[in-house]
């Protein structure tokens, strides 16, 4: 039976989405994760922060981090059929072309975190109570946006590493800089002028910054929108090409 392009990348997607549901556990934890840094960080952050709502400010970056996790998995399931499955000879001869498998990856990845960070996400819309549609539909387009980019960071990875400790060490430290050098956390103004370069580059300090816009102000300044689809779209790009040079037969 021949199946047309569209009902293959289908599959493909529905094997990722089973393989994420496939493990309610981590579903569960990952939520409880997300209630922890928002309800116990946060709160008590906000105690000892003056001057502005920072119970409302960190809350984006609570479900943010929730995304970046999930979009990883798509580099991680890509490296475990690379090094420890040997399965990339049998990708690579499926009837779909390789630019077609790798982008349908990175997009299940996008299409996972949407789902994983989805009771996230409602909680903070009950929390913020926008008005308008384009503050309740807004906050899960930047979700995809910036899942796209940790997607396409995630297959990265996976590609240039050999040894499991390098992924592990390379998923571990591009996390870290997505959360940490970025305005999840803190005001851009509160960061040493050497490092507001680096955080600019960030794609998730411009996700969690239209994300705040959209669900307190029912819009977003472009330049935010703009530099959070333009640099995840690059990386994606950017990813997709990697996977093609490492993969060519």
């Amino acid at each position: 039976m021949n199946l047309s392009y569209s009902s293959k990348i289908f599959f493909i997607f529905e094997r990722d989405l089973r393989i994420l549901f496939h493990d309610k556990i981590s579903l569960v934890l990952m939520f409880m994760n997300f209630a922890i840094d928002l309800f116990v960080s946060g709160v008590t952050f906000s105690q000892m922060i003056t001057g502005f709502n920072y119970f409302l400010f960190i809350a984006p970056g609570a479900t943010l981090v929730t995304a970046g996790t999930v979009a990883f998995q798509s580099g991680r399931e890509i490296f475990l059929e690379k090094a420890l499955r040997d399965l990339s000879p049998y990708h690579l001869t499926l009837p779909v072309p390789r630019y077609l498998y790798v982008a349908a990856r990175m997009a299940a990845g996008v299409i996972k975190s949407i789902v994983a960070t989805a009771p996230g996400t409602i909680v903070l819309l009950v929390i913020y109570s926008p008005t308008t549609p384009s503050g309740i539909v807004g906050p899960f387009l930047v979700i995809a946006l910036f899942a796209l980019a940790g997607a396409a960071l995630s297959v990265m990875a996976a590609i240039v590493s050999k040894r499991t400790e390098v992924f592990i060490t390379l998923r571990s430290t591009i996390q870290l800089y997505l959360t940490f050098l970025s305005t999840a956390f803190y005001p851009l103004e509160f960061i040493p002028a050497a490092l507001v370069p680096l955080t600019l580059v960030n794609p998730k300090t411009w996700a969690v910054q239209a994300f705040r816009h959209l669900v307190q102000e029912g819009s977003v300044p472009l330049q935010d929108i703009l530099a959070l689809a333009l640099t995840s779209v690059f990386l994606a790009t950017l990813a997709a090409a990697a996977y093609l040079r490492t993969t060519r037969i």
